[in-house]
């Protein structure tokens, strides 16, 4: 998020950061969400969102979708099914109530020689790998990180229709 920073410094207020995708769930939200306020200025906006946890859905990490999202980068190397398994963790962050981190692992079955950029690499039977994670939040906890935490006014919020995600637009 640093490249913010410095394309936010070349840029003229007013500006609009659009931060979508679930963009911040994927790096620490406490110190990225710090370094987006600090690139904005009077006048501009930021457009963020974020993944709402859903304590009654578990099995959204069961769902055919994010088992293939998952799946996506080893299959890129030649890894399938078969060769292991990739598994999810979804765990408290304890800096503050309603932050979770939902974590994703992979377990080699049998010995893997997977090429990657031309070169072999040797994953062995049992051996686990960390892989990507994402965050989720309460509602309440998304309006801290930003307002509190953030130092951001949201000027308006949007959940989508299944409660899943959230979107603020927020100014300094």
């Amino acid at each position: 998020m640093s490249g913010v920073v410095l394309a936010s410094d070349a840029s003229e207020s007013p500006k609009l950061l659009l931060v979508a995708g679930n963009t911040l769930g994927s790096f620490d939200p406490l110190d990225q969400i710090r370094h987006i306020a600090q690139c904005m200025h009077e006048g501009d906006r930021l457009i963020i969102d974020g993944a709402i946890h859903d304590a009654k859905a578990p099995e959204i990490v069961k769902s055919p979708a994010l088992q293939q999202f998952a799946w996506a980068p080893l299959a890129s190397i030649g890894i399938t099914k078969e060769d292991g398994d990739v598994s999810f963790e979804l765990k408290r962050d304890e800096r503050h109530d309603g932050l979770y981190l939902l974590a994703r692992r992979y377990r080699a079955d049998r010995d893997i020689h997977a090429i990657v950029s031309g070169r072999e690499i040797v994953i062995e039977r049992n051996e686990r790998l960390s892989m990507n994670f994402s965050y989720q939040y309460s509602r309440k906890a998304f309006r801290w990180l930003l307002e509190k935490h953030g130092g951001l006014k949201i000027l308006d919020e949007i959940v989508s229709a299944d409660g899943r995600f959230a979107v603020a637009v927020c100014s300094r």
